[in-house]
């Protein structure tokens, strides 16, 4: 009953979207921002979903995930669920010890100069788990490549949510 508990004030009180766009014609990139906040500790939550090549044990698109080295930078391949695949550059760890960037290098996304850090940080008696990005929109409109980008934050997100 506790953690259903936990996981209902998660969703209806903790659940937070930050995005906001702004005009690409003016080159301007656009930001998109997630977090969900779990009720563990941070090395649980690092643990399970922060490793680079975790996201295929956590996010429902992602099928599998291989890692690569390439000139001795790391790099990792997604294939998903539809069979297209997402070369992301790993770029070193974010402003927080428990956290990582990447980059996309290729990929099906509407997007450009993405891009993204992954973070689990504590904050008062809980842990947030926080995805965002800066990119450019590439083929559609501002409003369909973060839309598209916070889908995929959403998903995979909640998935985390879920599975804690």
């Amino acid at each position: 009953m506790e953690k259903i508990l936990k996981i209902a004030f998660s969703l209806i009180m903790i659940f937070s979207v930050m995005a906001c766009s702004e005009d690409s014609s003016s080159g301007s990139m656009i930001n998109a921002s997630m977090k969900v906040e779990l009720f563990d500790t941070t090395d649980n939550v690092w643990k399970k979903y922060g490793g680079f090549c975790d996201i295929a044990d956590w996010h429902p698109a992602v099928e599998s995930c291989e890692i690569s080295e390439e000139n001795g930078e790391t790099f990792r391949l997604l294939t998903l669920a539809d069979g297209a695949t997402i070369k992301e550059k790993h770029l070193g760890a974010g402003d927080v010890e428990t956290s990582y960037k990447y980059s996309i290098v290729e990929g099906p996304l509407p997007v450009n100069n993405y891009v993204s850090t992954f973070e689990v940080q504590p904050e008062h008696d809980w842990i947030n788990v926080k995805w965002s990005s800066e990119f450019n929109a590439s083929g559609v409109s501002d409003d369909q490549a973060q839309e598209i980008i916070t889908g995929i934050y959403e998903a995979g997100l909640y998935s985390i949510l879920e599975q804690n």
